[in-house]
């Protein structure tokens, strides 16, 4: 574990790309429109970043998703599946949080240390922080997978 958090502390250092990912960008993606309406006439809070290196034929992404709920949905990414026919890898490296993965049938999968999922291909996915601190998750997959984020996720993970 300890030589994928120094891959990740490097990544957060020096990457190729950064995303970042505020609810004006996402408010379409939370169930309580109401509440994404109060918050952003206040403030415009970060829910996640994103930093990407790419290598040869390979991208690794890691996802930073601050703790935090929009109502009682917690924070989570955009979600989206891969135009370009392509598998993910998905690992947990800090935090708490599922991983959403959506093609027939959605399934809710609990993120645990040292144990990798395989996201397989033309498979939606979305990730989200369950927990009080960030949550930090290592991806591998096709350095041009095409995003499509046109996905209905049917699946929701609320606080209760």
């Amino acid at each position: 574990m300890m030589k994928l958090n120094k891959l990740c502390q490097h990544l957060e250092r020096e990457f190729d790309e950064k995303l970042t990912r505020t609810l004006h960008g996402l408010k379409h993606v939370y169930h309580n429109q109401r509440e994404v309406q109060r918050i952003l006439k206040t403030e415009n809070p970060v829910i996640y970043e994103r930093f990407i290196a790419k290598s040869g034929k390979v991208k690794y992404g890691l996802t930073v998703i601050n703790p935090g709920t929009i109502g009682k949905e917690f924070h989570m990414t955009h979600g989206h599946k891969h135009k370009k026919s392509s598998a993910e890898l998905c690992a947990l490296v800090h935090g708490k949080g599922k991983l959403i993965i959506q093609d027939k049938q959605p399934k809710i999968i609990d993120l645990k240390p040292n144990k990798p999922v395989i996201i397989p291909k033309n498979s939606a996915h979305r990730l989200v922080n369950i927990g009080n601190k960030k949550l930090k998750v290592l991806t591998v997959n096709n350095p041009k997978p095409d995003h499509d984020y046109l996905v209905d996720f049917k699946k929701r993970i609320f606080t209760k």
